[in-house]
């Protein structure tokens, strides 16, 4: 048996439906499927009633999430103290984009111990659904600290994985100051001078978000796709150095639009507002961690408003 076997069980006791499961677990709904028929197959058991729709769990189902919910936390409450790892410790695991690590949530956390007490955060730079998986998968981190938009949606059961909205921000289309002036480098560009265009790949959070504005925007854009990349702040750096025109969140150049070496490439029409969001899962045996969801909960409180 394994693992995360278990761990695809409790996520499909609690949604009951085997795609919003599989995209949750960040693996194919067959997949899931046969991982949950090789675990009804080692306990020699059915798990899940498939004739009812929507699906249930049968009685050896239900009887066997709570023992499966206990045996997953005394798993990994077991590792944390085998790694030496305690609340006292002060040490919490953060997963975040690197961007974010370099350009908010360094502060932030200080902020966050200036008020709560003595923090050793351990940040490990992720993209964004890589740190959802971490939490949700591996429990490898304590928080997901990640960028959000409606419409390219984060499918977890809140129930498990609770998130607060520590910020909005708004991804704005740059270039270099020095280009500003230049010929062509104003959107939308034209077709016989098209813009150099510094991209994300599609599979990424930041390269969705952009798929999303430029159908929206007030003209067809042209844009000539230079280089690409995964990494928010190489794409700032090749802005900075004149290679052409990127989507950005405005925390991340707001310094740089404010000292005149960057410049809005176009009006709001072409810009998008996103959130920052930080998810906990209630799966998480460690006290410390706990202590500082409850902490962050109360001071942001259900009428905060997250500043941009």
């Amino acid at each position: 048996m394994e693992l995360k076997w278990l761990e695809d069980f409790l996520s499909l006791a609690d949604t009951l439906n085997f795609s919003r499961t599989a995209e949750a677990r960040s693996v194919t709904q067959p997949a899931l499927s046969r991982r949950i028929r090789s675990l009804e197959e080692w306990l020699g058991v059915d798990l899940i009633n498939r004739s009812s729709y929507p699906i249930s769990l049968t009685p050896a189902g239900t009887m066997f999430r709570d023992f499966a919910k206990d045996l997953v936390a005394k798993t990994y409450s077991t590792r944390t103290l085998m790694r030496g790892e305690t609340a006292s410790d002060g040490l919490i695991h953060i997963s975040a984009p690197h961007a974010l690590i370099l350009n908010f949530l360094s502060d932030w956390i200080f902020g966050v111990a200036a008020e709560y007490g003595p923090l050793v955060p351990r940040l490990t730079a992720t993209n964004t659904y890589e740190g959802l998986r971490s939490l949700v998968e591996g429990h490898t981190c304590d928080f997901a600290v990640v960028y959000h938009h409606p419409q390219v949606p984060i499918v977890l059961p809140e129930n498990r994985y609770p998130f607060l909205t520590l910020r909005r921000d708004t991804v704005v289309p740059v270039i270099s100051a020095h280009s500003q002036g230049s010929a062509g480098m104003k959107l939308p560009g034209s077709k016989v001078c098209p813009i150099p265009f510094v991209a994300y790949p599609q599979s990424l959070f930041m390269g969705q978000i952009v798929e999303l504005i430029l159908p929206r925007a007030p003209k067809p854009a042209h844009l000539l796709r230079c280089f690409e990349t995964d990494l928010l702040e190489a794409a700032k750096a090749m802005v900075m150095a004149g290679r052409g025109i990127a989507w950005l969140p405005k925390a991340i150049v707001s310094k740089e639009l404010a000292e005149g070496k960057l410049a809005l490439a176009g009006s709001e029409q072409w810009s998008e507002p996103i959130d920052i969001r930080i998810y906990y899962s209630v799966d998480n045996q460690r006290a410390l961690p706990k202590r500082i969801w409850d902490f962050i909960s109360r001071k942001l409180g259900p009428n905060a408003e997250p500043t941009d």
